[in-house]
């Protein structure tokens, strides 16, 4: 992930993602989703917070919230959760975005 999004450069052959370079995509969160870091996000947000937060820098429909959400298998009620009830991550521990 890190070489397709040009954090690290690759040391053979080239990255694309729809056939572009990440850094030549007009507004890469609508093509690819990146989460490196889990840690990254604040322990007092819950999931549906962490991604009505993306939803709007990306100016995408409140919708795809929900839609995103039960892609994923999180009820209302998980969703709900702060994100340090609901990863390890968050809490110290672990580096993936995990329901429990």
């Amino acid at each position: 992930m890190r070489i397709n999004v040009g954090l690290t450069p690759a040391t053979t052959g080239n990255a694309t993602v729809s056939g572009r370079r990440y850094v030549d995509l007009p507004n890469p969160g609508l093509e690819v989703g990146v989460l490196l870091d889990a840690s990254a996000q604040h322990a007092g947000r819950t999931g549906r917070e962490i991604l009505t937060i993306a939803q709007r820098l990306m100016g995408l429909s409140k919708i795809r919230v929900d839609e995103m959400l039960d892609l994923v298998g999180l009820t209302p009620e998980e969703s709900s959760r702060r994100a340090c009830a609901t990863t390890r991550s968050a809490c110290g521990s672990g580096s993936a975005w995990r329901r429990r």
